[in-house]
């Protein structure tokens, strides 16, 4: 997870902790930025040994019922990892004994499937505990990874592209960012690799129906590696100036891709590739403000035009009041544009709204600049608070079970914790301030609830520490508060006098 301006993970770097420290008036958080730090560097690493022997696969039946789980309510439908018909007549022919290789990309394929029906299958059970289904769902993903080598050192296959876009897939439903990224960054070499991102022939061509199935697994492959690479602040391994294929309006029969919505969320990627280059980038810190101004503006702009451009009954709106776990593949791929909505929003505006951004601003600026700055961090911070508490509102309502990646699980209910946790701490005395917390304290029962589900795999220490401290940090929050409402009032009372 990258530090970079922009970033939630940048509330832990030194100008950070050093602002924090100020504002609370203690030491308390370079502990908790620590802790922070060590928990997420946990998620970056591979815990698991390999086994000395791969698991069994599943029995024909179990296996069936397990590839029906994995295509008829996997997330991974988005994204049309795998295609239904061909992999099942695969399937079909390797169950009887007809199949006449079993190559390793086949192997990882169905593995995988069977690794993510078997967790959307186990997690219906209302007695199943998250790491009993786990368990067993990572023995099917093991034997996936255990052709790791072979699936990069042999002759590259569409079949391979998918193999290694499903293992990404499933990783991010285990919040492991790095074993996703590492997975779906192959996807993305492969699938450039074999000329996927090129325009090589016109969909309505002989070729056609193989093609329109290319251009949909590369667009697959992309809005994949993008989210990953929104979510960790890590170059993209696609450059978009070298993409020509075009964004197909037709689907191939019997595919579980929803194109609509595969379609906003691309365009949504292509808005965070240049956010990313432009604004995102380490030497963006030392552009002069007006250069940063534009951009700022530029982004807002470009965010703004491409939620006008939703049908209206598909658009995010802009302070969210309540939120229903959608039960379709449709319907979560909505919810997948309105969260990286969301968060692109927040991303474009943190430049503005985190304090220690700003204060890396140089010093000596002109009256007309400094109240120009001024006035952009009232704004952009106000947009980051509104986007943060629609956030929130989502997590609330959200099925950990069900929603199965790390998008949902991780990314974007830490980065409206840190945001909204930063805006109330930077504007104490704003009338929000009591309903902010009240939004803190739903984002932290969701933190809880998490760490519940899975069996203290995943747990974070910033919620649970606020949470044991109210009455120190809190209080002293609303202390100082009252204490700049009261400041204020005297200093206009003692004007109106004075006139």
């Amino acid at each position: 997870m990258s530090k970079r301006p922009g970033y939630w993970l940048s509330i832990c770097s030194g100008p950070g902790r050093a602002w924090i420290r100020k504002r609370i008036g203690s030491d308390e958080f370079e502990e908790i930025s620590e802790e922070l730090q060590d928990s997420w560097a946990k998620a970056l690493k591979l815990e698991h040994n390999e086994p000395a022997s791969k698991c069994a696969e599943p029995e024909p039946q179990l296996a069936w019922k397990y590839c029906n789980a994995y295509f008829e309510r996997s997330v991974d439908g988005l994204f049309g990892a795998v295609y239904r018909p061909e992999f099942e007549r695969y399937l079909r022919a390797h169950l009887s004994g007809k199949l006449d290789y079993n190559d390793s990309a086949w192997y990882a394929l169905r593995n995988v499937v069977y690794a993510g029906g078997c967790r959307i299958s186990r997690s219906e059970d209302a007695s199943a505990n998250f790491v009993g289904v786990q368990r067993e769902a990572w023995g099917y993903f093991q034997n996936s990874l255990s052709v790791h080598s072979e699936l990069l050192l042999t002759r590259p296959s569409l079949r391979s592209v998918r193999a290694w876009l499903a293992m990404g897939l499933f990783a991010d439903g285990l919040a492991s960012p790095a074993l996703s990224s590492g997975l779906v960054s192959n996807a993305a070499l492969l699938a450039q690799s074999l000329g996927l991102h090129r325009k090589t022939v016109e969909i309505g061509s002989n070729r056609g129906s193989e093609a329109l199935r290319q251009t949909w697994l590369f667009w697959g492959v992309y809005c994949s590696e993008k989210h990953i690479a929104q979510r960790c602040g890590r170059p993209s391994v696609i450059d978009d100036d070298d993409i020509d294929c075009d964004i197909p309006s037709i689907l191939q029969a019997a595919s579980s891709t929803e194109p609509e919505m595969l379609t906003y969320t691309i365009q949504a990627c292509q808005i965070y590739d240049q956010i990313s280059k432009e604004l995102l980038a380490t030497q963006a810190l030392h552009e002069p403000p007006m250069k940063m101004f534009d951009l700022v503006a530029h982004f807002d702009t470009q965010l703004r035009l491409f939620k006008e451009a939703l049908p209206q009954q598909l658009r995010p709106v802009s302070c969210l009041k309540q939120f229903h776990m959608p039960g379709t593949i449709r319907m979560l791929g909505l919810m997948t544009t309105h969260c990286s909505f969301y968060d692109l929003l927040m991303l474009v505006h943190t430049i503005f709204a985190y304090p220690w951004i700003i204060e890396s601003f140089p010093s000596s600026l002109d009256a007309s600049l400094a109240v120009k700055v001024k006035t952009q961090i009232a704004v952009s911070s106000q947009i980051v608070a509104d986007v943060a508490r629609s956030l929130i509102v989502i997590e609330r309502n959200l099925d950990i079970d069900r929603a199965g990646t790390q998008s949902f699980m991780l990314h974007f209910p830490m980065h409206t914790f840190v945001d909204l946790f930063v805006y109330v701490n930077a504007n104490p005395e704003m009338p929000s301030v009591k309903s902010d917390l009240a939004h803190l304290d739903v984002a932290a029962v969701y933190f809880g609830q998490m760490e519940f589900v899975t069996g203290s795999k995943l747990r974070f220490p910033l919620h649970a520490t606020l949470q044991q401290s109210p009455e120190r940090w809190w209080t002293k929050l609303q202390q100082r508060a009252c204490q700049t409402v009261l400041h204020r009032a005297l200093v206009n009372r003692n004007f109106i006098m004075l006139q």
